[in-house]
Formats: C-alpha cells, structure tokens, sequence
C-alpha cells in the first residue's frame, strides 16, 4: 500500500533549511566588516611606540589630504593604515583608503626613526564614491618591525580631527616686456643704483666691504658684478656705495691737525698727491681738498690716470682679465667705471694698468 508524503510538511523544513543558511552567510559578511575595524587585542605594541600628525592639510573641495608625521616614539615605524569618518559623532572610523600598491596600508619612503626627520603623505579621499560626504577626522594606527616581523600596533592608533582648508588663489601679475633699465647707468661704484627688469626690480647692495652691482649685461638682461670696495684706496662699503669713510670734517690749507694724524689737513695720506706737503705740515695750493682732479682728462682708457679727491689718489687699475677700473671726477667727486677692454679689441696691460693692442 502506498503511503502519500507530506509536501507540506517538506516546504517547511526546506524553508527553515534556507533560512539558517541565510543567516550564517550573513554572520560571514557581518564578520568580515567588523573585523576590518575592531581592534585585535593581540596586535599591541610596547607602549614606546608613538607617531603624531605634526601637521595636516585637508581640501575639502578636492579630498586631498596632507598628512605630516613625525616619530616620538622609541622603534622605527616604517607603515601606517589609516580610516575616515565623515560623522564627527561616531566614536570609530570605517572608512577605508587603498594604500600602497593595492594594500590597505601606507609605507613610508623611508623609515621615520624616533626625533628623526618629518615626512609628508598626501592622500586623495574618493570624492567621485563621496561626494557630500566630507572627512571628520582620521584614525592612523602604526607598523613597526619588531622581533623580524611586522606589527600594527592597534594600542598607538591616533585620531586627528580635519578641517576644511581652502586654497588661495593668487592672481597673476601683468609681464612687463624685457626690458632692462640701470639707473646709475652701468658699472658705477660710487653711486646708488637699481636695475629694473621683467617687472622685478634690483638694488645694489652691500655685504660686508663687497658690493654687489647690479647692471644690464650686453645681451639687456639683468646681472651683477661683485666689487671689492677696498681695491679702491681708502673704500669701503656703506649705504650701499664704495664711499671713502669721512670720520671728521676735512679743510685744506687751514693749518690744522683736524684728524689727529699727527699731520694738518689731508686725513690719514701723509702723500697729498698733486699737493705738496710742506714743512709746515698742511697741504700747499690753491685748491681744496675735496677738489677732483684726474690726470688724464676723463674716461681714457688708453692712458694710464690717477684722480685725486679729499686727500685721497684713486688709480686706474686692471681687474678681472681684460676689464679695466677707471676713475675719473663726476660731478665734483671722485667717481669709477668698470670698463671691458676687449670692447675695443684690446687687452688690459697688468703693467700699465691701461687698455693696449694685443
């Protein structure tokens, strides 16, 4: 005799066969997720492991992180994971980045040894998978090698609350033509110059009794030429000029010890040049001395000239190859130019300090 099955009764067990499996799948996944974040209590580290964020940038705009890390721990730390939370209420991070080639964790370029340097990682939030979705805060936790193997130290995990930080925007500024415009018309050591070129301008200046003078080259470019202010007698430095230093007031003829130099007039130049130095002590002429006078009548480069001013004799004199330093007298005062010989297809004579054919 046939006896008839309960169809009903087999749907039932099918059912709650399928719901158990439902269930346990779903406790894989649940695990799966949760143990991306929950702690290992297993993964500590000595309590000398330390990393902090010295400084961040965050744009909101774009989701570029900047993240400055220092070591003030005692190991080495040579990775970092990190997590994100766009909701500043929630107690943990879940958001996950992708690290190093494809890993959910960062390496360093080189290991960050304990007060050792400070490195940078930008990191680039999915703005396209979170859009609205703004960064709160991150939670970093260190790697470190320890015993010959590697070691997230889930005890060291730092928090770092970000802020939106907006980019400046600088506006350009208008080009001016390459020009080249010397105010002081060129090598001119004695007098304050500035050059202005593409915009951007160029004083001379002082550095110490060296003179830095700014100029136009020869192809209209700006440039410099660094002077020595004392291969000029006497000079030095100051107010950004070769000057002769004036300590005390300087008269000719008065038969006086105005310097203390044991000699009258003329301070601290027992030769007085073009001046005749008498018995008496002082300086003998008609002229003053802080007349200029030049021995060559002006800028000739082709005869050797000394000029004489304020008791002091400023010789032509070759530097530097083929330039020569010439002086000569400039609106009442000792003044010099350095000029280039081979301009002129000429040489610079050492010997007599002049420009001659090679």
């Amino acid at each position: 005799m046939l006896k008839l099955i309960n169809k009903k009764g087999i749907s039932v067990i099918i059912g709650y066969v399928l719901l158990i499996t439902f269930a346990v799948v779903m406790g894989v996944i649940v695990f799966a997720w949760m143990s991306s974040y929950i702690l290992n209590d297993e993964e500590k580290c000595s309590d000398d492991v330390s990393l902090i964020v010295s400084s961040y940038t965050y744009t909101c705009e774009t989701g570029k992180l900047s993240l400055e890390f220092q070591n003030k721990g005692l190991f080495n730390i040579s990775a970092f994971k990190i997590r994100g939370s766009n909701n500043e209420t929630r107690e943990r991070a879940t958001i996950r980045f992708e690290g190093t080639a494809g890993t959910d964790y960062f390496v360093f370029q080189k290991p960050l040894f304990p007060n050792g340097e400070k490195q940078k990682v930008v990191i680039n939030y999915d703005k396209i998978k979170y859009p609205d979705k703004d960064l709160k805060f991150v939670e970093i936790t260190p790697y470190i090698f320890e015993d010959g193997e590697s070691r997230i130290c889930t005890n060291a995990i730092i928090k770092q609350e970000l802020g939106c930080f907006v980019e400046e925007v600088i506006p350009e500024l208008p080009i001016i033509p390459d020009t080249c415009v010397d105010s002081d018309g060129g090598y001119n050591f004695n007098v304050f110059g500035t050059v202005y070129y593409n915009g951007i301008t160029y004083p001379d200046s002082c550095n110490g009794d060296y003179l830095s003078e700014q100029v136009c080259n020869v192809d209209g470019v700006a440039d410099f030429f660094t002077y020595y202010c004392p291969f000029s007698p006497g000079m030095v430095c100051e107010n950004n000029i070769c000057v002769t230093p004036q300590s005390l007031p300087e008269v000719c003829n008065d038969g006086l010890d105005n310097d203390g130099d044991d000699l009258a007039d003329c301070a601290d130049f027992v030769d007085c040049g073009i001046y005749t130095e008498c018995a008496t002590g002082y300086c003998s002429s008609l002229k003053t001395c802080d007349t200029c006078v030049e021995t060559d009548g002006g800028y000739d480069l082709n005869n050797f000239g000394e000029v004489y001013y304020n008791g002091n004799t400023f010789s032509d004199s070759c530097s530097y190859g083929t330039y020569i330093l010439e002086y000569m007298c400039s609106g009442g005062s000792s003044s010099s130019i350095l000029a280039d010989c081979s301009m002129s297809g000429m040489i610079c004579n050492p010997d007599e300090d002049r420009c001659v054919l090679p």
